[in-house]
């Protein structure tokens, strides 16, 4: 497991910690690891300032589990014209 953390904990730094969480998950992605972002341990204050680290201002945001796990299947798609309307009849 791995905490992502900003400086800070400002709605900027909540930005940011989307945009670097969506790079973890995209390269995680590229390197064939499953991940579970998991936030409801970071909801709970107690929790949080124990993953907080004071003396840096680094503020936890997301915990974010890694490892290798057996391929998904991939999920049925409809057809594009099922889905899409184009305005001609």
């Amino acid at each position: 497991m791995t905490v992502l953390a900003t400086d800070g904990d400002t709605p900027a730094a909540w930005v940011l910690a989307g945009q670097a969480l969506q790079r973890v998950l995209l390269t995680a992605t590229v390197l064939h690891l499953a991940t579970t972002p998991i936030s409801q341990p970071i909801e709970i204050p107690a929790v949080r300032d124990l993953l907080t680290d004071p003396a840096t201002g680094r503020t936890a945001q997301m915990i974010i589990r890694l490892g290798y796990a057996e391929p998904a299947v991939a999920t049925p798609r409809r057809n594009l014209a099922d889905v899409l309307e184009t305005g001609q009849p």
